[in-house]
């Protein structure tokens, strides 16, 4: 088994040291890693989204309510969200630190790349969302584009 550590580039002092190599990592240990470098201006936030990310790690694939038992954490999670601050980019900025900084070690990696679309269900304008599909029903959403990289042996 192979342990190593690595730093918080904008928070040195919020570096999690958790990476692991052929290690089962607790859910807790997992959104540390790729949650504790998130941008963020108070360390609040950032407990509260270790902490979200704790929960959606132990429950995947529910939603919210089905995660949070009790109400005061389902509010604390939808309070967090519509927080400006509370962006993709500030949110998977450590993740994404973390898999630059693993790619820049020596070795080959598949890279799987896919683009869905994300149709909008509610009428009207919407900042930030525009046509997709062929548009012929003027459908609104957004492209989401992921890739998943994964070092091959």
């Amino acid at each position: 088994m192979l342990i190593y550590g690595w730093s918080c580039k904008r928070h040195p002092d919020r570096s999690p040291n958790l990476i692991t190599e052929n290690k089962t990592q607790s859910p807790r240990e997992w959104a540390i890693e790729h949650f504790g470098c998130a941008e963020l201006n108070d360390l609040r936030r950032i407990d509260r989204v270790i902490t979200i990310g704790e929960a959606m790690a132990a429950s995947p694939g529910k939603s919210l309510p089905q995660i949070f038992a009790h109400p005061y954490d389902l509010k604390a999670a939808y309070t967090f969200f519509r927080h400006p601050e509370a962006t993709p980019d500030n949110l998977q900025a450590g993740h994404r630190e973390l898999v630059l900084c693993e790619m820049e070690k020596p070795g080959r990696y598949l890279m799987i790349a896919d683009t869905s679309e994300v149709l909008c269900t509610k009428t009207g304008e919407i900042i930030g969302l525009g046509p997709v599909g062929a548009s012929k029903d003027k459908q609104i959403g957004f492209h989401l584009h992921s890739v998943l990289v994964v070092r091959w042996p």
